[in-house]
């Protein structure tokens, strides 16, 4: 099977859930285009390892291609977002292109 060049996946957390004009919020859905060519503030999803287990992490964040930091737009006060630097560990997956809300 070849690889296609979307993906979608389910968001748990609500790290952005003050993005404007459409809010990311827990449980919605992402529609990607796979790529590694992001702007700077494209909405990326990007993979990090899991220390204990070597499997992969999956975020979706703000790309500050200036700093190299995927950064969290949130109102959630309680969970903290902090902004994740870019470096090996990480690699940007693709692009947000559409948000599709559950009924």
């Amino acid at each position: 099977m070849r690889d296609l060049p979307y993906g979608l996946a389910q968001v748990t957390g609500n790290s952005m859930n003050a993005h404007e004009p459409v809010s990311i919020d827990d449980k919605d859905y992402i529609l990607f285009q796979r790529t590694t060519n992001s702007q700077n503030g494209d909405i990326v999803v990007a993979s990090r390892p899991i220390q204990s287990s070597g499997e992969d992490a999956y975020m979706v964040k703000k790309y500050n291609k200036i700093d190299q930091l995927l950064v969290s737009e949130t109102n959630d006060t309680l969970s903290p977002y902090p902004d994740v630097k870019l470096n090996k560990d990480h690699q940007i997956l693709g692009i947000v292109i559409a948000v599709a809300k559950p009924v």
